[in-house]
């Protein structure tokens, strides 16, 4: 009867196969340094609070989409009143946080 896509109709979607053993060994080697950092990302999160009990599998999935940034000493990563895209983690340094007061005009 063939194989149907599921929406009812009888057309064959294309199906590209590789053997696993081939694909397995060529994933290794141009993925190995994403992988590595994607678990450098999952061990440096990994005991923080928020993710104390995730399991490491979503730990991974959520690591897999960060990308890895730094900032100068000095730098502002995002200013008071904006909206930042991101969420940040920070894994090693330390940051200042400033903000306004509204009865001051001059905060340092």
């Amino acid at each position: 009867r063939g194989l149907s896509r599921g929406d009812g109709s009888r057309r064959i979607s294309l199906i590209l196969q590789v053997n696993m053993a081939a694909y397995t060994a060529c994933s290794k080697l141009k993925f190995r340094g994403k992988n590595i950092a994607r678990r450098k990302r999952v061990a440096a999160l990994a005991p923080l609070h928020l993710f104390r009990d995730w399991p490491d599998s979503e730990l991974d999935f959520l690591c897999h989409w960060m990308r890895d940034s730094s900032a100068a000493a000095g730098a502002e990563v995002y200013a008071e009143g904006t909206t930042s895209e991101f969420v940040y983690f920070l894994t090693q340094g330390e940051v200042a946080l400033q903000t306004a007061h509204p009865e001051v005009d001059d905060v340092t």
